[in-house]
């Protein structure tokens, strides 16, 4: 793997909104979970993970290898297709965004193997 990056994402329509704050919780377990589970600090990598945010919008810092870096844009991207086919199909039936991340998890894992 290559040396640590810092990049900053715009999380705001991903991160959860609990009791008025973003909720970073299921998100960065996801990340942590899914893209290079060993490469966290928490398991004994370099990369970090760090929330950022003010009142109307939410950021995470992520300092990590730029292959780790690319998987995190595939997830995104990968949410965002199926948040925008979701709201094409808001007809057929209405998504929780447990269910989106679900999916795009899947995705994700689908696409590592």
């Amino acid at each position: 793997m290559s040396a640590n990056v810092i990049r900053l994402y715009d999380v705001t329509e991903f991160a959860g909104v609990t009791q008025g704050k973003f909720d970073f919780g299921s998100l960065i377990q996801i990340i942590e979970q899914s893209i290079t589970p060993d490469g966290w600090q928490n398991a004994g990598g370099s990369s970090t993970l760090m929330e950022w945010r003010n009142p109307k919008s939410a950021f995470m810092v992520v300092t990590a290898p730029n292959e780790t870096h690319e998987a995190i844009r595939d997830l995104f991207m990968s949410h965002r297709e199926l948040l925008e086919r979701s709201h094409t199909n808001a007809k057929v039936g209405h998504l929780r965004s447990s269910q989106v991340w679900s999916r795009a998890n899947t995705i994700r894992h689908s696409s590592l193997r």
